[in-house]
């Protein structure tokens, strides 16, 4: 009964994963698609909303031919790693990409323990440092690297 019960738990995830991702096409198809060469707006949203239906659903057929679940539902990483998007999305504009990639990645690592500092401060520098030549330097989108 157990096992049943949360093979549902995890088809309902799946299903609201492929909701998303369904609900990300229907509201992008009113954009501009363009070419792969020359991008519209649509264009981005339309292919993350297509995989996102394609994991989603890969992972509700795992999950019907699933025996036994694999692990039980933990609470403490669900809400660290949605404060830590929380945390970013207030801190962005203001703040700028170093501190808002910080207080994400220190937030989101506390959902797993024990806590490793040195990791999660490579992890951190590593993202900020990406993060700053792709959308800074490669896009050239107007975000700071300390605020404004």
């Amino acid at each position: 009964m157990q096992s049943i019960r949360q093979n549902i738990t995890a088809l309902a995830v799946g299903s609201i994963i492929v909701i998303i991702g369904l609900a990300a096409i229907w509201i992008a198809q009113d954009y501009q698609l363009g070419t792969l060469t020359r991008m519209g707006p649509g264009f981005f949203p339309i292919v993350i909303g297509i995989l996102v239906v394609v994991f989603g659903g890969a992972a509700v057929l795992g999950d019907i031919n699933a025996e036994k679940p694999t692990a039980d539902f933990k609470f403490r990483p669900v809400i660290a790693i949605c404060a830590g998007m929380l945390a970013w999305t207030l801190l962005i504009d203001s703040y700028g990409i170093l501190p808002s990639t910080f207080a994400l990645i220190g937030i989101s690592s506390l959902a797993r323990s024990p806590f490793r500092p040195w990791s999660t401060l490579a992890l951190c520098v590593g993202l900020c440092v990406a993060g700053y030549l792709v959308f800074v330097v490669g896009l050239g989108m107007p975000l700071t690297l300390l605020g404004r």
